[in-house]
């Protein structure tokens, strides 16, 4: 066997090798990836769910304040205990919107900011104090990536204001107080505690990390198809060249037989003539 062939053999182990490595890490990366995402799309049902609800039930108690200050006396004590009642729900709902994960703002019917969380603060580079009735479009949302306007007739997002729809894991792009654009999915859900829409809350999700590691498993497997490629060129290489080895071998050996067959009437006549001369002698 020719160094050229054990040279291939050892090329094609080292590609299983890598291949096989590579698929593995793939494989477990692909699945931790989708048990995040699962994850991720769970906790923000769940959290959306209370806040929708929380929501609700503080615009009801705002509107039973006004339904029980009927009588003077009654209502400071309808006030009172509506406040602490409001004071309490206004707590827990901070408490659960300051604690997610996801960004999260609310809007009022003319789209102007009423609350900022963490989270979305921490994405979008802003204060709170800096967002606060501002219209959030033209602060985060004003832009496409390709630098062209985005007028806020066209935003999904506002369409909850205008037509009550509710809009779920739309991805989109919103945009950094530096001007960067960064990947989002995100919902919006009107309020409307008496049919009347006073405005919406908006629930997003960062999808940078997701997108950078959908963008790796792409490209590890562009690299897997690579190697299987060469792992199969390299086969090919060697079936060839063993091919050409075989068939040179034999073509040799084959034309050394044909010498060989050419000159065997020629040593015949000269062992005869030998032969004859003996007996004569």
């Amino acid at each position: 066997m020719t160094p050229k062939i054990e040279e291939l053999r050892r090329t094609q182990r080292i590609l299983k090798r890598q291949i096989q490595s590579r698929t593995a890490d793939l494989e477990k990366a692909n699945d931790s990836l989708q048990a995040e995402i699962s994850r991720g799309k769970q906790i923000e049902k769940e959290l959306k769910t209370q806040l929708q609800e929380r929501i609700v039930e503080l615009v009801r108690i705002n509107e039973n304040l006004k339904a029980e200050t009927s009588g003077r006396a009654q209502a400071e004590q309808a006030l009172h205990l509506s406040e602490t009642r409001q004071s309490q729900t206004s707590e827990f709902n901070h408490a659960v919107m300051a604690s997610m994960g996801e960004g999260l703002y609310t809007l009022d019917a003319r789209g102007l900011a009423t609350y900022i969380n963490p989270a979305a603060e921490r994405l979008f580079g802003w204060s709170s104090e800096e967002l606060l009735g501002r219209r959030m479009h033209d602060m985060t949302h004003y832009q496409h990536p390709d630098g062209s306007p985005f007028p806020a007739d066209e935003c999904a997002g506002l369409q909850v204001l205008r037509k009550g729809m509710v809009l779920s894991d739309h991805e989109d792009v919103f945009i950094r107080k530096d001007g960067t654009f960064f990947p989002v999915v995100y919902s919006s859900s009107r309020i409307a505690p008496d049919g009347d829409i006073i405005g919406l809350v908006v629930v997003f999700r960062d999808m940078t990390a997701q997108t950078e590691a959908e963008e790796a498993l792409f490209k590890s497997r562009e690299e897997l198809r690579s190697l299987a490629a060469r792992l199969q060129a390299a086969r090919e290489e060697e079936r060839t060249e063993l091919a050409r080895d075989i068939h040179d071998e034999l073509s040799g050996t084959l034309t050394a037989l044909k010498m060989d067959l050419s000159l065997l009437p020629d040593r015949a006549a000269k062992d005869r003539n030998l032969f004859f001369e003996k007996l004569k002698q």
